[in-house]
């Protein structure tokens, strides 16, 4: 009795698990058709008379070429059946095979002199649209693995992932009004022949919507090692990784992990290909089935005299086997269509992540035209704040694949994130030129990001020029900061260029500018400002050390004039005459800027107005270089061992 009702439970659980599998796909099923708008409201928006175009032409396309195609046989046949003179049965064949091949070549050309080029034209604008919105896309956001990942994955996909989407929906067009017009001849001339193919097509259907189901299940079982796979390719072609790689026993660890993930793949693969392949094979037997009864009905009405129009019948298997053909035809479009929607969930999260910082362009104040004082009052901020809204939008969207490799931020590390500046007060009168100092991890570098408002403070109040910095335009506001970077940057463009981020200057400035900071070498190119910087286009290209970009990055500061210069560790590559020089120029008093130095190396900030020690996030001590080695603390124990290193 138990054993039954054993038996019978386990029938109801496996019902319940059938219905809510089913209730899934047809979710999965709508959400793929959303994902396929998605992707084609971008050429709506670039292309819309493009997108009505092709898939119209497409449209028009299957329905006349298979029409064309039954009438072919119907007229040829019918023609040899009433003994026609040879020639008018070739006048025939060749009259209606070249209309085909008319509606063919008019195809070809649309689609090689306005469809290719037009689709190449608008990929190209759609990949802007990934810069710019890469570029209000809040800073913050770089501090998720998981953004990065999606944003890089976009960047490189978003152009073929639409292409797919106009094909599927060409295709799916063109294999409905296929299929549309075979079932309508067919209802008309055969409705039998209709009957049985239509049983045949529900058949194929079944099948392969089993074979779909199979497909998915056998992605989502290799993603996992396809990651992994990904990840150690990587790794084995990329130049930083190459020296351990070389040197050490990693490249064994790597290769035994990829072997052990190629294996798992094989297995997986061919254990489903087994059961795709009997799935397979059974709707050929099926479609092969369907092709017999429909020739068997038409050879017994033949012989039976119902009827000596072989030719009528000859086309009606031609319309049954092109109806078959386009509803399998729709079949794989939708399995196409399930494909490219896991992916368009990256794109969709991608496009709809919420800035606050950077969706203020145009709407903040101006800022003044003069040196600004800068204040901190009880600030506090922590990173990881990004972490809500990735949350949302994986709940929206689902987790992006990431490489188990690739651990994100908020797999690692706990939710309540450590301030990395807590209660910090600090204020910088107009035109002061103030240094900030402190061990590795203090928190210097973050404030610069603060002050460029590259981050929103989580507490407290920043005021720049006496105004809230958040009441400003950030791009604004950041036109009036100048700054070079610890870690400067050169793009693959002409030295002038490069010269020029930040202020307009004429080709004399920017040499002069380039003798002040000791460069005057640059110029020795027979090209001049015209040479391009790196050699990512050209093999004669300028190529800088580490101590001549940072001579560059003030450079590129010399050309204008800024309410707040920053320089995060400006002479840190540089010998120390060089140092010397260039720490003179930075804290020239007849430069009306505002200035704050992040300097490491203590004897460079000497002349500075006044010096922050910053220690755990906190302004620890803060005076003049002598009041703070009278003082005797921690600035003094840092400046008398780097005065001894350099002794010795």
């Amino acid at each position: 009795m138990k054993t039954e009702e054993n038996r019978q439970g386990q029938e109801k659980s496996q019902k319940k698990a059938q219905k809510k599998t089913f209730k899934q796909r047809l979710i999965s099923a709508k959400e793929s058709f959303k994902n396929l708008g998605f992707l084609l409201s971008l050429y709506r928006k670039y292309a819309l008379a493009y997108l009505i175009i092709t898939v119209s032409l497409w449209a028009f396309w299957g329905m006349a070429n298979s029409l064309i195609s039954v009438y072919i046989s119907r007229v040829v046949v019918g023609k040899i059946e009433a003994k026609s003179p040879y020639l008018a049965i070739i006048a025939a064949a060749g009259l209606l095979y070249g209309l085909s091949a008319l509606l063919s070549i008019m195809t070809n050309a649309l689609s090689y002199l306005y469809q290719y080029p037009r689709n190449g034209l608008i990929l190209r604008k759609v990949n802007r649209e990934i810069f710019v919105k890469a570029m209000n896309t809040d800073y913050k956001y770089y501090d998720s693995p998981e953004f990065y990942n999606d944003f890089t994955w976009v960047s490189s996909n978003l152009g073929n992932q639409m292409e797919q989407s106009r094909n599927i929906l060409e295709n799916l067009v063109q294999s409905f009004t296929t299929f549309v017009a075979m079932t309508a001849y067919l209802s008309v001339v055969g409705p039998w022949v209709l009957a049985v193919t239509a049983a045949g097509v529900l058949v194929r259907g079944v099948l392969q919507y089993k074979s779909i189901s199979l497909d998915y299940s056998l992605s989502d079982k290799l993603n996992p090692h396809q990651r992994t796979m990904t990840y150690i390719n990587r790794m084995f072609y990329t130049k930083e990784p190459a020296a351990d790689i070389k040197t050490t026993r990693v490249r064994d660890y790597l290769l035994r992990t990829y072997d052990k993930a190629s294996d798992t793949m094989y297995k997986t693969h061919l254990s489903a290909n087994v059961k795709m392949f009997l799935l397979d094979a059974m709707s050929s037997l099926a479609n092969q089935i369907v092709t017999v009864c429909v020739i068997a009905l038409i050879v017994k009405s033949v012989i039976a005299g119902e009827t000596a129009d072989i030719a009528l019948y000859t086309s009606l298997l031609i319309a049954s086997q092109q109806m078959n053909s386009a509803m399998w035809s729709v079949s794989y479009q939708l399995t196409q269509l399930g494909r490219v929607s896991k992916y368009t969930n990256r794109i969709r999260k991608f496009f709809e992540t919420e800035s606050v910082i950077e969706i203020t362009d145009g709407v903040g104040a101006d800022i003044p035209d003069c040196p600004l004082s800068v204040d901190f009052t009880d600030v506090t901020f922590a990173y990881g704040e990004v972490d809500a809204e990735v949350e949302r939008l994986n709940e929206k969207f689902g987790k992006s694949e990431a490489s188990p490799w690739e651990k994100t931020r908020s797999e690692d590390d706990p939710k309540e994130h450590k301030p990395v500046i807590e209660r910090f007060d600090m204020h910088v009168k107009a035109g002061e030129k103030i240094a900030i100092v402190g061990e590795n991890g203090a928190g210097k570098t973050t404030l610069t990001k603060l002050l460029l408002r590259l981050y929103d403070v989580s507490g407290g109040e920043l005021m720049l020029g006496g105004r809230d910095i958040k009441e400003y335009d950030a791009r604004k506001l950041r036109d009036a900061v100048g700054i070079a970077f610890q870690q400067g940057q050169t793009f693959a463009l002409p030295l002038s260029e490069n010269l020029r981020i930040y202020r307009d200057a004429d080709d004399e400035e920017l040499r002069d500018i380039l003798r002040k900071v000791g460069l005057s070498k640059l110029l020795e190119n027979k090209k001049g400002l015209d040479a391009q910087v790196t050699r990512e286009f050209d093999d004669g290209g300028i190529m800088l050390s580490g101590g001549e970009m940072q001579k560059f990055a003030l450079a590129r500061l010399l050309t204008g004039r800024f309410g707040l210069l920053i320089l995060d560790e400006p002479t840190a590559s540089l010998d120390p005459l060089a140092e010397y020089e260039l720490n003179k120029m930075i804290l020239d008093r007849s430069r009306p800027e505002t200035t704050i130095v992040i300097a490491h190396r203590l004897s460079t900030i000497r002349d500075a107005d006044r010096i922050y020690l910053v220690d755990g996030g906190r302004v620890a001590e803060c005076g003049s270089h002598d009041e703070l080695i009278a003082l005797g603390g921690k600035y003094a124990e840092m400046f008398t061992k780097q005065a001894e290193k350099y002794v010795e």
